[in-house]
């Protein structure tokens, strides 16, 4: 599905504006970069000559910092091109940039030292670094330019010179910490396959942990790693377009979210995972932790609303996407009309539509994203991210997402569900592992078939029996936020029989951390046992962010 589609689907006609600039983003980055900074909107209506003097505006500050180089060697080859295309945007965005690139791990300190100084109590925040990073002993370290790696170290002898030289992350996500009131982002692209961090463990980064009102976006998910990119030569003379100037596909849709006005920083970090999600083909997880009552536009909208810049985006693609979109929201405005309710237009010009994404009665509606991650507790090791993106509220209530990969029952419940290596499980009537709206002490039993395809093309069924039991309402902590939740505790016994071979009996447990104000678990406790007691599986499954319109206000 288009990302303008379901940008229709996840924002009310409160927020047309927003759905309209955000349109193109999947299809900038998926294809060739085309973006300028300039986007195209209505142009600021004419001050009077008795106006009152214009509030000051809200400051704006970035650090960006690239390091391609350790020592006298390219380690990453995209860290110049993409630390130059992001200060662009940001500088056209209206932010005032402490640009950094190459720089040692005492002049990196100072940096932070020298942001957290200048950023005022109301100022909006950013910190963006590409280059390479590494855990150790669950600490994020950046690598600065004057440590030199070599690759014939084993991984304790790595440790000790990272340990040693590195910066902690710690220390950018503490310069960023501030009011409620105030945005601040800490944007990370450093989770890349080099030789020389390759027989540390565990692989990538750790998660990072947070001050109060405050988002960190990660390039990949922790623990995961991603190849080197491959970087194609500029054309010359080089483009000045920054969107063309970014090496990476991170790079590239950080440019275009700065482009458009409007849009607050934390709608322009969910777009920026979903929109890099997508266009990789799901190959690429960025990670979103965290979150902020700030709620300013990220970049200054009177500077990318200018009508020159207006006129320039409407003759480039990406202006003729925002265009386009515009002309299809509109049309389909017309159609989706609520009640006939209306809401003030931006710009002070008349009234519009209000669009009602369809919702159930359990709450679930068109446009909801829950991100999710499985991680084998036995190894610390992450298995899998993934997201489902609700698209369709059928009038029975049944929920369909990711373009009929995942289907669920209208309190959210499994019912079929496709991996992209080709294996499916259909359960029969749903996934009964849980159930909306439960209550403390509340018992009920257990019963569902679920029929398999695995990727090997084998196939059969698993009978599911057993009891599930409610607790009392408690807290819990998960990446997405902490939560009251409802642990709900299910034991049974599964029967694995696969097609034309013996039936393999097993015990299961699983228990499901569900929240009433969300209406779904935000986490699940998952153990497989053999007949002898033997575990034969043990994971956790947690969300990672929620997007849904019952939490919306």
């Amino acid at each position: 599905m288009p990302l303008s589609t379901r940008l229709r689907l996840a924002l009310t006609w409160e927020c047309l504006l927003c759905a309209v600039l955000l349109a193109p983003l999947q299809a900038l980055a998926q294809t060739a970069p085309a973006a300028g900074p300039g986007a195209a909107g209505a142009a600021p209506a004419a001050v009077p000559a008795t106006a009152p003097a214009a509030t000051p505006r809200r400051q704006r500050l970035a650090l960006v910092v690239g390091i391609g180089s350790l020592g006298p060697r390219v380690v990453l080859e995209s860290a110049s091109r993409d630390v130059q295309a992001v200060t662009s945007a940001l500088r056209a965005a209206g932010f005032e940039v402490m640009l950094r690139e190459n720089v040692s791990g005492a002049d990196l300190r100072a940096a932070l030292k020298d942001f957290r100084d200048r950023l005022r109590e109301d100022g909006v925040g950013l910190v963006y670094y590409t280059g390479l990073a590494a855990q150790v002993d669950g600490r994020n370290l950046l690598l600065p330019a004057d440590l030199t790696l070599n690759e014939t170290l084993g991984a304790p002898a790595v440790a000790t010179v990272l340990r040693a030289a590195g910066v902690p992350l710690q220390g950018a996500a503490d310069a960023l910490a501030g009011p409620a009131d105030s945005p601040r982002m800490l944007l990370l692209d450093a989770a890349y396959r080099h030789p020389a961090l390759a027989r540390l463990t565990p692989p990538g980064l750790a998660r990072v942990r947070l001050a109060p009102n405050t988002m960190a976006l990660l390039g990949h998910a922790p623990g995961a790693l991603q190849d080197l990119p491959a970087v194609t030569p500029l054309p010359s003379p080089p483009p000045k377009d920054p969107a063309e100037l970014a090496a990476t596909r991170f790079a590239r849709v950080v440019v275009d979210a700065l482009a458009a006005p409007r849009i607050t920083g934390p709608e322009a970090l969910r777009a920026i995972r979903l929109a890099v999600v997508d266009s990789s083909g799901g190959l690429s997880q960025p990670w979103l932790a965290g979150d902020t009552q700030g709620r300013d536009h990220l970049a200054d909208a009177a500077l990318l609303e200018a009508p020159v810049a207006s006129v320039a985006a409407a003759a480039t693609p990406v202006g003729a996407a925002i265009i386009a979109a515009a002309e299809a929201v509109a049309a389909e405005s017309e159609r989706r009309i609520a009640g006939g309710r209306t809401a003030a237009a931006p710009g002070g010009q008349g009234e519009r539509p209000v669009f009602q994404a369809r919702a159930n009665s359990f709450g679930h509606a068109e446009g909801d994203i829950l991100s999710y991650q499985l991680t084998d507790t036995r190894k610390d090791e992450l298995l899998l991210s993934y997201i489902t993106t609700i698209e369709e509220v059928r009038p029975d209530g049944v929920l369909v997402a990711n373009g009929g990969e995942v289907q669920m029952d209208a309190q959210g419940r499994l019912k079929l569900q496709r991996f992209a290596d080709g294996s499916q499980s259909q359960f029969q009537p749903v996934q009964d592992l849980w159930w909306a709206r439960p209550q403390a002490g509340e018992n009920r039993a257990v019963a569902f078939q679920e029929e398999y395809v695995r990727a090997d093309k084998s196939s059969g069924h698993i009978d599911w029996r057993g009891t599930a039991q409610v607790g009392t309402l408690r807290r819990l902590e998960t990446p997405a936020g902490e939560f009251e939740v409802l642990p709900i505790k299910i034991t049974g016994q599964r029967i694995d029989t696969p097609a034309g071979g013996a039936p393999l009996i097993g015990s299961f447990a699983r228990t499901v951390w569900f929240s009433p104000k969300l209406g779904i678990p935000v986490a699940v406790e998952i153990e497989d046992t053999d007949p002898l007691g033997r575990s034969l599986r043990r994971e956790r499954l947690e969300l990672t962010h929620a997007q849904q319109a019952r939490t919306a206000q």
